[in-house]
């Protein structure tokens, strides 16, 4: 994962994650995070024209 967020709560998680392969956020319930995800105001995401992600 490339970043996280807060956003819509899914069963009593409001964590999202921008998946590292595709410019897709899903929402953390769905996935298991298995290392440290910077927040998105900390993350640069690629392909943002080279400005840090909003979040």
């Amino acid at each position: 994962m490339r970043a996280k967020v807060r956003a819509q709560n899914v069963d009593g998680n409001d964590i999202w994650y921008l998946l590292r392969d595709q410019r897709t956020w899903v929402a953390a319930r769905y996935v298991m995070n298995t290392g440290d995800v910077k927040w998105a105001k900390d993350a640069v995401v690629p392909g943002a024209a080279g400005q840090e992600a909003a979040g």
